[in-house]
């Protein structure tokens, strides 16, 4: 089961993180198809440094490793002390990414991304592929009111409280649109769906459902504490 972590950036306002299980498969020509997405955790905090950011999440990735966390483009802004939101994350040992998220066309793909996941996956299939754990509360309440914004109907209004709309935007888009590619600091740019299909060694896998995918959700509904005490 490929888990990735998508993230939005606060202090005084919330900063916002999920986790994201994906149900993946390969069809006959080798092709990568989300079947479910899965979102079974959620960190809905405010008043905590990158530095904090950094050590909860390596906690958390000790404990149950995913793919990276991708963050969006703010994250990578360089401080006057030379360092970035990002590098204070990834240098406690969780890999990162970037992901696309600073104009407007990466603002509207991200509304259209979210309706296409909430859509069923087929007419055998009644569920959504996007499916959400009850405990990311905030997820949950926030996104069904959204209003969109006045001046540019097409766009959720950024004055709202769309953190987790946007950490979720993030996420779905770096799984799932094949003109987006995510970006590590530390490697060449890599397609996400292209990676689904690969091990480590380069070869294609199969990524049926995971036996594992029950204890993962049921890890979700733990309460982990904040880790970065």
């Amino acid at each position: 089961m490929r888990k990735i972590v998508c993230f939005d950036w606060g202090y005084n306002a919330p900063a916002c993180a999920l986790w994201l299980a994906l149900d993946s498969y390969l069809d006959d020509e080798g092709e990568s198809h989300i079947r479910h997405i899965y979102c079974y955790r959620e960190l809905y905090i405010t008043k905590r440094t990158s530095r904090q950011w950094g050590k909860a999440m390596k906690a958390y990735y000790d404990i149950e490793p995913f793919d990276f966390m991708v963050l969006p483009h703010d994250c990578f802004s360089t401080r006057p002390d030379g360092n970035t939101i990002a590098s204070d994350i990834e240098g406690d040992g969780t890999p990162v990414a970037r992901g696309e998220s600073g104009n407007r066309a990466a603002r509207l793909n991200r509304v259209n991304v979210l309706h296409r996941f909430l859509q069923t996956v087929s007419p055998e299939d009644a569920r959504p592929v996007l499916q959400v754990v009850d405990t990311c509360k905030n997820l949950i309440r926030t996104i069904p009111d959204l209003p969109y914004d006045e001046a540019d109907p097409e766009m959720v209004d950024t004055d709202t409280e769309d953190h987790a709309f946007d950490a979720m935007g993030l996420g779905l888009i770096t799984i799932h649109d094949p003109t987006s590619y995510v970006i590590s600091p530390t490697s060449e740019p890599i397609r996400y769906r292209q990676a689904l299909r690969m091990n480590e060694a380069g070869t294609h896998v199969d990524l049926q459902m995971d036996p594992s995918l029950e204890a993962i959700l049921n890890r979700g509904n733990e309460d982990m504490g904040w880790l970065a005490n």
